[in-house]
């Protein structure tokens, strides 16, 4: 069987992870899609994965719910993912950035 041509979208796995918050007591849970123009491109981000992840739980635990609650926090995170994946993979095109699941506990 062939592979689809056109956009593909990986999907990673969940991101649990605590808040940076002076309580300690804040929790997310961020589900991640990440599109690529075609199956080449896909297969090469998923041979990174493990960078990948690591370079965006990191950045995500980060973040307080301050900073990602609100749309344009969100929106800043997304980009700060993008930017993150194309600094692990130069030259690498990410079409964009889906959050699949987005939790504040």
């Amino acid at each position: 069987a062939e592979a689809p041509a056109g956009p593909q979208t990986i999907e990673l796995k969940p991101f649990p992870t605590n808040l940076n918050e002076p309580s300690g007591r804040r929790f997310l849970k961020v589900t991640l899609g990440i599109e690529v123009p075609d199956q080449e491109s896909a297969d090469e981000l998923n041979r990174k994965l493990p960078d990948i992840q690591d370079s965006i739980l990191m950045l995500l635990s980060s973040q307080s719910s301050l900073d990602i609650g609100p749309l344009e926090g969100k929106e800043r995170l997304r980009d700060q993912i993008t930017q993150r994946v194309k600094t692990l993979m130069p030259g690498f095109q990410v079409t964009r950035v889906k959050y699949l699941e987005f939790i504040i506990q």
